[in-house]
């Protein structure tokens, strides 16, 4: 073999890559996509070396990215911190995103159709307090109340199997407004995005979610519906949006300005505007040909050493 290719997770994939390298002298790409020790998501510390397994996940994180020929994260943020917290060269470490496939969307034709009803739509997970669709509910309730959205032209739809969407739903009397899919298949989901007038996405306030960009992101990109997002400014999200002009992210506690798009796009709605697909040229760096290009670069650029 001229290489050794490994993704996490789980991250022991990255020890079995790790033994085979040393033990052939095959050189090695490590590709974490999420980061492990300093993973957002993560619910222990693994900073705390008074914690044995913690303890042993810093040493290996550390031995894997000293002993891999090349290292791959997901987030270009990300990269600093590798360099800075385990000591590699910078020309030892590349950012490639996660992204979208073109072929998906080729079927669906840019016709610009009319949804019946004002229809957003959240997919993926929804966990702990930074996937919570409170702050979308509470600012539909405003909207409501104030009589600028009428309740009966408004639809929230989530895509997956979740037992208290209803019940937090009730909490804002937006129960019935509530339409709950399941689990799609993939091509159902981009369906899903593409008939809807607003996308949700859920990252989360904290500091820590700048360089949480959320897989799905990406095919919410390219579907090219606007998108809402729940996202600390100057985070890689905020960033993306900024860029194209696909969307607008916000924290969740700025509900005036979280209520002032959703209005805005209902009055687009309401007036039958806003139709078209939006398609930035900077997402292209997205498309998976074009990231996987920067993975074949990668290879040849280990095998050639």
């Amino acid at each position: 073999y001229d290489v050794i290719y490994t993704t996490s997770g789980p991250y022991s994939s990255h020890l079995i890559g790790y033994a085979l390298s040393k033990k052939y002298n095959i050189p090695w790409v490590a590709d974490w996509r999420d980061q492990w020790v300093d993973n957002p998501a993560n619910t222990m510390d693994y900073h705390d070396q008074k914690n044995p397994i913690a303890k042993l996940a810093v040493a290996f994180e550390s031995a894997f990215h000293n002993q891999a020929s090349h290292v791959i994260t997901c987030v270009d943020d990300a990269v600093p911190m590798y360099i800075q917290n385990f000591k590699i060269p910078k020309e030892k470490i590349t950012c490639i995103t996660n992204g979208y496939d073109e072929a998906d969307f080729e079927e669906f034709p840019d016709i610009p159709t009319k949804t019946e009803k004002f229809t957003l739509s959240y997919s993926g997970l929804l966990y702990l307090k930074e996937r919570n669709l409170s702050p979308i509910l509470y600012a539909l309730k405003e909207l409501i109340d104030e009589n600028l959205i009428e309740k009966d032209d408004l639809l929230l739809r989530v895509v997956g199997n979740y037992s208290n969407v209803n019940s937090k739903a009730s909490q804002f009397n937006l129960e019935k407004n509530i339409v709950q899919t399941g689990y799609l298949s993939h091509r159902e989901a981009l369906i899903s995005n593409i008939n809807s007038n607003l996308l949700i996405l859920l990252i989360g306030d904290e500091e820590k979610h700048k360089r949480v960009y959320s897989g799905k992101f990406f095919d919410y990109l390219r579907s090219g519906r606007p998108i809402l997002a729940l996202a600390p400014k100057d985070g890689v999200v905020d960033k993306v949006l900024k860029e194209t002009g696909h969307g607008k992210a916000f924290l969740s506690t700025q509900t005036q300005e979280i209520k002032q798009m959703i209005l805005d796009e209902y009055l687009k709605w309401k007036n039958n505007e806003g139709k078209e697909r939006l398609y930035s040229p900077a997402i292209k760096r997205f498309e998976r040909k074009v990231l996987t290009s920067k993975l074949a670069d990668i290879f040849n650029q280990v095998i050639k050493k």
